[in-house]
This record gives structure tokens, C-alpha cells and sequence, in this order.
């Protein structure tokens, strides 16, 4: 995959109906919008718009999980030619093919045609995200001199930038996107999830803070979207401190696990950060020439 050079710009986006930032894009010069999710280990495109643009799908298969919470199976294409919002253009991009009604949600009739995911978004410089339904992409460029490093033009009112930002380290665990939040040295392991509907600390976050919830009332929480796993007992965390590189922030009415889920992907990490957090949040970055996640607080 190649991506055509491009300037640093801000572009006005929407929020679809489960609440995850959508995307103008153009597939082979047809217009759609897909989902963006920085955190998902893959690009996905719809067999209804692989077909419209007239892409070839592989004949073999392999099984994902997305936020739908069902096993879906899905076949590859390659993207000749695909455009964000007539700014950048990537040639040759890999995507997996998921069948409609495999990514289509009754209760609110809305139809996915596809997610921009890390595969993609990880050939950008940074991409900011704002509670104001903007974006902001900054392109990798040569390192420059220190008195024109932390130059910054204005677009559309707003300023950008162009250097790179502190924050936590973020990496990619399997088909996780992990993020070491915490003081240097004493960091504690998060999975960001930017399409997740719902945020909760899990039993190894609780056993380092077991003595705040004394005198709580437990409740069992039960995973959005997944029929099949049993409720957890958990408590409710009113307000939960994160560091986040330089930055501390609150994050509130946090669900935490008391009890192991029996997967190691979730066990050894002390929780998963999706969107009801980010959403609290006035702005979120994932600088992918430094891999680090960095935000503002409302």
C-alpha cells in the first residue's frame, strides 16, 4: 500500500448511529462513508460496495470479531485507489469483505459499509479526533530544525500543529491495540478500543484497588453486544484517575470487574478503554510517528 503526499488538514466529520466517527471516503471514485476506528487491527469493506466498485474477493476465508460481539466471516480484497474526504489517497490498500447483514444493526436500520482501521491509519503522521466532530491528520514529514518544529499553520480557525506529541506508548498486542498508561516505570496495560460501547476496569485492576470499593454495593454487568457471556459481578467506580503520558485525567461511572474473564487477552490487561470514556474526553491523538497516545480533558 502507498499513500499519495498530502498537507495537514481539519475535516468536519459525523457521528453515526452507534456513536463511532464516520468518514466521507470515495472507493474507486464512488462515494460512502466508513467507520473509523484507529484501534481495529483491520480494514473492512462491505461485499455490497466491493461489488459496486467492482473489486476482486478472495475465494478463501478467515473468521474475525468486531463490535457486533458475533464471530463474522470475511474474505480479501485489495483497493486500487481510496480516498478520505478528497484529502488523501491510498493505492493499493488491503481490506477484508464482510457480507451486509453481517454488519447491520436492526434496532437503529443502520448498515456498515466499512471501517478505516490501524492498517490504514498507521501509514498518517497523527490523527486527532474532538469531541467537536473534527479530525486532524498531520502528515509524516522529514524531521525539521528546532526553530521550525513547533511552527503551526491555522486551518479553518483551528491550529495544527506539526510536531510530534508526548504521550503513553501504544503498541499492538494480536488484534488488540494496547496503551501503557501510568508514571514512566510503573505503567499499567489498557486496551483502547475506539468502537466499544462500553469501558470496564477487570479483576487485576481490583485487586490493586480492592479497598476502595469497601462497603459497595456489587451488581453483575453483562458485555453490550454479547448474548452468550454470562454476567460479571462488578462494582461501580465513580471516578477513576488515568495518567496518560503527561497528562492526568478523570474518567467517570466505570465498571470493574471482581472475578478473572478466563481470557488472557483481557486477564493481563488492567481494563478496556472504549468509547464512553473517549467520548469524555475533548480530544484524543494517536501520533503514529512516535506510537503515542496522547489527549485533552474536557
Amino acid at each position: 500500500m502507498t499513500v499519495e503526499p498530502y498537507d495537514l488538514f481539519h475535516l468536519q466529520v459525523d457521528k453515526n448511529p452507534l456513536g463511532v466517527t464516520e468518514l466521507p471516503v470515495y472507493v474507486d471514485a464512488r462515494p460512502h462513508s466508513f467507520m473509523l476506528d484507529p484501534t481495529a487491527p483491520f480494514n473492512l469493506i462491505a461485499r455490497s460496495v466491493a461489488r459496486e466498485a467492482g473489486l476482486t474477493v478472495s475465494d478463501q476465508s478467515a473468521t474475525i470479531h468486531t463490535l457486533t460481539g458475533r464471530p463474522m466471516q470475511v474474505h480479501v480484497t485489495v483497493i486500487p485507489r481510496f480516498t478520505i474526504g478528497g484529502r488523501i489517497t491510498f493505492r493499493n490498500m488491503t481490506a477484508f469483505v464482510f457480507e451486509d447483514a453481517d454488519y447491520f444493526f436492526p434496532r437503529s436500520h443502520f448498515q456498515v459499509e466499512g471501517v478505516l482501521g490501524y492498517p490504514a491509519l498507521s501509514a498518517l503522521g497523527s490523527l486527532t479526533i474532538s469531541a467537536d466532530d473534527t479530525i486532524d491528520v498531520v502528515p509524516f514529514k522529514p524531521q525539521r530544525s528546532s526553530e521550525t518544529a513547533a511552527l503551526a499553520e491555522t486551518n479553518g480557525g483551528k491550529e495544527i500543529v506539526d510536531h510530534p506529541l508526548p504521550g503513553a506508548r501504544f503498541f499492538l498486542d494480536g488484534d488488540q491495540m494496547i496503551v501503557a498508561l501510568g508514571d514512566a516505570g510503573k505503567e499499567r496495560m489498557y486496551v483502547v478500543d475506539a468502537s466499544s460501547q462500553q469501558t470496564y476496569l477487570t479483576s487485576r485492576y481490583y485487586d490493586e484497588h480492592a479497598a476502595d470499593f469497601t462497603g459497595q454495593k456489587m451488581e453483575l454487568f453483562s458485555f453490550p453486544g454479547q448474548q452468550n457471556s454470562a454476567p460479571q459481578p462488578a462494582f461501580v467506580a465513580e471516578t477513576v484517575p488515568l495518567t496518560i503520558g503527561p497528562d492526568a485525567v478523570d474518567v467517570h461511572y466505570i465498571q470493574v470487574l471482581t472475578q478473572p474473564l478466563g481470557t488472557a487477552a483481557l486477564d493481563d490487561v488492567y481494563g478496556l478503554l472504549g468509547l464512553d470514556v473517549l467520548d469524555q474526553l475533548r480530544s484524543y491523538t494517536f501520533d503514529y510517528r512516535t506510537m503515542r497516545f496522547s489527549v485533552k480533558s474536557e
